[in-house]
């Protein structure tokens, strides 16, 4: 089965969730359980962004 998949679209997106953790890590500083859960989401999108990376350079290699 092929799948039509937006790669492009898919990085925007995750880098649109990093910039959304940066902010309520800023927003949230005097509450440290959101701080917390911020860094997760952080950690959570970084590794999005790595494995996005890699398929957006396998499909250029392709390509």
């Amino acid at each position: 089965m092929e799948y039509n998949i937006d790669l492009h679209e898919m990085d925007a997106m995750a880098r649109r969730i990093r910039s959304a953790a940066e902010r309520l890590n800023r927003l949230g500083a005097k509450f440290p359980s959101l701080v917390d859960n911020s860094h997760n989401m952080l950690a959570v999108a970084k590794v999005m962004e790595m494995n996005i990376s890699d398929l957006l350079h396998e499909n250029a290699e392709a390509v």
